[in-house]
């Protein structure tokens, strides 16, 4: 009896002893070599982290008007774990945020096991206020703001669109998205089993995001927009774009496009075509046509022994070189140098381009950077394109002279228009107000050649040119229209057509420089005289800023 008892003991002294040691093994081993981990998994279970958003900077046109803002909403969040107990909570909520009790329950089932879930986001602050008076306490909410475009539909495709999370996605949005956002903070806080917040432990205040001041002026891009609306309206047209370029400062005065879209509404709920957001103006290349023909006699004036008081023959209205026919719209016989624009005739360029110097595609590459960017930076802007080979024909030659062959934006032929507009000098044009100072200008033309060219884009405009529609009552205005054929598909469209003014005014001081181009036009309207340069006088003569310049209308 004494062995068994003694046995009884030891063998319960020996497994106690061992349980404790492994108790205690456990416990060391937890709490030196696992700490780290569990105090992580305690946190994660009553500790919570939400981002506070900052406040996006606003855009601004060069006056200081409001192109682009945030204003304050609200996102509404719950424990669907918890909320799911609250029949008549569900029934209110659902009720104030517009979606029906079945939907609203049927989200929560789905995330049933999760202690967060969106119930509605961006809610403005009159639908907030609302619900905070229904006292319903299991729904939470974090301030965050959703993005207000003043400037409507004007500028839409130039500002671009930002995300639900209010980051840029298209447009200057996109292009100084990281300046515009600012940096985020956060807040920590303590939740009990039941999900209920407890206290908050740690804060960090967003930082705002910067402002972003542009060139555009507000009122120019609003008038240029509606002259553009009432233009492909008038003339049956599928779009058109406009833009306006300050001749001093070589600033962007107004870029927009018509059709638009309202950035507020119709892009989050109806997902407009994506093409629809382009800003053309600067992201789409087209060919330019005879708008690109004072480019041409620049450097026909430069490059070869005209005589000024030369005659060129056009006759029979058709000029063959090789295999390939050159055509004018009519038989214009024995013309001037000065009639070559008014008539705007493409045998007469092209015998002059080829009669000069070897050279002018490298010319084009070299002196007008045809082959670089306007800007730089634009989300989607492309460089010019230019036919490109070891031995181009003549024929190329000739066809580039009046524009077919080489491809660009508005705005990069409104950079070409610019040069001649300010005496002969290449400068810089600008998006962001203030970039101008201190920019130099690189002379490519003699002011002779310039002011001779002048002189004819005036005579464009006058009753025997082709851009008569261009007049504007009591400011003279110089110019020249365009008209070329649709290219897709790898071949020209026979009857669809592309037309397209550009120049500058007034005409004794140029101040701006303004480009039309207006894509598909009623076939009656075709021509860049018919619908492109009504619409670029509309835009002088509503605008009545021609007399200004941008430094002076901000002058109290």
């Amino acid at each position: 009896m004494q062995l068994g008892r003694r046995m009884r003991y030891w063998f319960l002294a020996v497994l106690w002893g061992g349980l404790f040691t492994c108790m205690s093994t456990r416990l060391v081993y937890l709490a030196c070599y696992q700490r780290g981990f569990l105090l992580g998994q305690s946190k994660a279970r009553v500790e919570r982290k939400t981002t506070l958003s900052a406040r996006r900077g606003r855009i601004l046109d060069r006056n200081g008007n409001i192109l682009a803002m945030s204003k304050p909403t609200y996102d509404l969040w719950i424990s669907p774990r918890i909320f799911i107990k609250d029949k008549r909570s569900i029934a209110k909520i659902a009720k104030l945020v517009s979606t029906t009790e079945q939907d609203l329950q049927r989200k929560i089932n789905e995330n049933i096991k999760k202690d967060f879930m969106y119930i509605a986001r961006n809610i403005d602050e009159a639908s907030y206020h609302k619900i905070q008076r229904e006292q319903i306490d299991e729904v939470y909410s974090t301030q965050t703001y959703t993005r207000f475009y003043p400037g409507g539909k004007a500028s839409a495709q130039l500002l671009g669109l930002v995300d639900r999370d209010e980051k840029g996605i298209e447009g200057i949005e996109y292009m100084y998205n990281e300046s515009l956002s600012g940096k985020s903070g956060s807040a920590k806080y303590v939740i009990n089993p039941f999900g209920e917040t407890v206290e908050t432990i740690a804060r960090l205040e967003p930082e705002a995001g910067k402002n972003i001041k542009l060139t555009i002026d507000r009122s120019i891009q609003y008038l240029t927009y509606e002259a553009l609306k009432e233009g492909v309206k008038k003339f049956g047209a599928k779009s058109a774009h406009a833009l306006v370029l300050d001749v001093a400062s070589g600033d962007i005065i107004a870029a927009t496009n018509y059709p638009s879209f309202n950035p507020e509404i119709e892009w989050h709920k109806k997902r407009i075509n994506s093409s629809l957001a382009r800003n053309k103006v600067i992201t789409d290349l087209y060919e330019p046509g005879s708008t690109f023909k004072p480019i041409s006699m620049a450097y026909a004036i430069e490059n070869s022994k005209l005589d000024v008081n030369a005659k060129i023959s056009t006759s029979p209205g058709v000029y063959k070189i090789g295999e390939n026919i050159i055509k004018d719209v009519r038989n214009f016989g024995q013309i001037s140098l000065d009639e070559v624009l008014i008539k705007s005739s493409n045998i007469a360029i092209a015998k002059l381009i080829l009669q000069s110097e070897r050279g002018f595609d490298s010319w084009l590459i070299n002196k007008y950077k045809v082959l670089e960017k306007a800007i730089g930076g634009f989300p989607g802007e492309p460089r010019g394109r230019i036919i490109q080979k070891k031995k181009i024909s003549d024929f190329e030659i000739a066809t580039m002279s009046f524009g077919y062959g080489l491809s660009m934006t508005p705005l990069q032929l409104g950079k070409m228009y610019l040069m001649l507009a300010n005496g002969g000098e290449a400068q810089s044009v600008n998006l962001i107000y203030g970039k101008a100072k201190g920019q130099k200008k690189e002379r490519v033309l003699k002011k002779e050649t310039v002011k001779r060219i002048h002189e004819m884009l005036h005579q464009v405009t006058l009753p025997k040119g082709t851009a008569r529609k261009a007049k504007v009552s009591g400011i003279k205005v110089a110019g020249k229209t365009g008209t070329t054929h649709v290219y897709e598909n790898g071949k020209y469209q026979k009857d669809r057509y592309i037309a397209s003014f550009a120049g500058y005014a007034p005409f004794e001081d140029p101040q701006y420089v303004v480009v039309i181009v207006v894509e598909e036009p009623d076939k009656a309207f075709h021509y860049g005289g018919l619908s492109a340069a009504p619409i670029f006088s509309k835009i002088i003569f509503n605008s009545q800023f021609i007399s200004k310049s941008p430094k002076e209308k901000q002058k109290p």
